[in-house]
């Protein structure tokens, strides 16, 4: 599975302009910048206009306002754009 990802990322980089960096992707969640091999959270993004919703709504369950979280290992930020509108303090890493 990984080397048929690899490929296609390589295949999707080929079809596209070199000087192309990235997609912007109008989501659920927001505007993102995405890289075009990217075929992980952001083809997700990409392809069906949001990513991630199960989680967030499980999240977005258990905080409020004045909630702390802490995202480790974030990506792009797709949990956390929604997250950061509900809970004012929050950090990502």
């Amino acid at each position: 599975m990984i080397h048929i990802k690899n490929f296609l990322s390589k295949l999707t980089r080929l079809l596209i302009e070199k000087n192309i960096s990235a997609l912007l992707a109008n989501t659920k969640q927001g505007l993102f910048l995405i890289e075009p091999e990217d075929l992980g959270v952001g083809g997700i993004l990409i392809r069906k206009g949001s990513y991630g919703n199960d989680e967030i709504k499980l999240i977005l369950s258990l905080i409020n306002k004045k909630s702390s979280v802490l995202f480790i290992g974030a990506h792009i930020g797709a949990l956390v754009i929604l997250v950061s509108r509900v809970c004012l303090n929050h950090h990502r890493y």
